[in-house]
């Protein structure tokens, strides 16, 4: 209910009032509240009343994951006088804000600081970062002869794998053998007549699941994990470019001379998919290492005379589990 409905009933009631007046009230009795009262571990962060204008800072038991405080600014002055009041508290779990440290090494010298575990993982980061920048030129150059295969891409998306076919005749080296047992099971029920409901409840599985399965070849299905669509019908030459050396690009022009409509952003997102069960990538044009500064959003190329690793793509292998080739990982541990 709204203080300007509760307004009028108040004069309803015969007790004359205002909306304003009610406000005033209820800010008076919720000020007049005891404050509630935490633990000795309390959390400390700040958050936007409205970004980029006005912040506040928010206390959080941290034994009953409740909020006791919500001060405003950030800049620690309100925390500094919340905490002459609170003396009893040992451990804060903060970020790594200086405005909070400070104000509370002042009021709480002996009072353990413990950075939360969002930005620990960003301090890692930071520190390896400075260590790479210092350590690593911006662009460490391979020679050839310290590799095996010169067209093995660089990329840290890339796998690091030997191309060995893929059968198009037994598509159960790729299927999903598991997921092509449980289509046909699904489309078996179905064919006798059973409901959806039914088909999940027998199956444990979600209704929205045998939506997904209920027609086209399970063969197919198991393959891309969707509905038929247009390139399904292609498999058969995707899988013979795959083999064949082909780039993502020549693959599609040829399924284009085939009668392919597609989109290319649509075809190039279906490749990804047959490339993450396959295990096995397309082939990339090799990128002629110019300047440097061509390599400023890459992580990697391929030149006449060596292979070229960016540091990003060394960091990308160190942090985000990208993937390096063997010669190229002992070469750079190496030097």
């Amino acid at each position: 209910m709204d203080v300007i409905s509760c307004a009028r009933i108040c004069n309803y009631l015969g007790i004359k009032t205002s909306g304003d007046t009610i406000i005033r009230l209820l800010i008076k009795r919720f000020e007049a509240q005891d404050t509630p009262e935490c633990s000795e571990i309390i959390g400390v962060d700040d958050f936007a009343f409205k970004k980029r204008h006005t912040y506040g800072t928010i206390i959080v038991d941290e034994k009953t994951h409740t909020p006791v405080a919500v001060l405003n600014g950030r800049d620690g002055e309100s925390l500094r006088a919340w905490l002459k009041n609170n003396k009893h508290i040992k451990t804060v779990t903060r970020d790594r804000a200086s405005a909070y440290a400070k104000a509370i090494s002042e009021v709480l010298p002996d009072a353990m600081q413990i950075a939360d575990r969002f930005h620990l993982h960003q301090n890692l980061l930071e520190a390896i970062k400075k260590v790479l920048n210092k350590e690593l030129p911006a662009t460490i150059k391979i020679p050839h002869e310290n590799t095996e295969d010169t067209n093995v891409t660089l990329d840290s998306s890339d796998a690091d794998c030997k191309k060995t076919p893929v059968s198009i005749v037994d598509n159960f080296i790729i299927l999903n053998q598991k997921r092509y047992r449980q289509i046909v099971q699904i489309q078996d029920y179905l064919a006798e007549g059973c409901s959806n409901r039914e088909v999940a409840r027998r199956l444990g599985i979600s209704r929205n699941t045998v939506a997904r399965y209920a027609s086209g070849d399970p063969g197919v299905l198991a393959v891309t994990g969707f509905r038929q669509g247009k390139l399904d019908i292609y498999i058969a030459d995707i899988l013979t470019c795959l083999n064949n050396g082909k780039t993502k690009k020549e693959t599609l022009e040829h399924l284009q001379s085939k009668g392919y409509t597609g989109s290319s952003s649509n075809t190039y997102e279906y490749f990804q998919k047959i490339e993450e069960i396959t295990g096995v990538k397309f082939k990339l044009h090799p990128y002629v290492r110019t300047k440097t500064s061509a390599l400023k959003n890459k992580v990697g190329s391929i030149g006449e005379n060596g292979d070229y690793i960016t540091r990003t793509g060394v960091f990308r292998f160190l942090w985000m589990n990208g993937n390096l080739t063997r010669e190229h990982k002992d070469y750079i541990f190496m030097k």
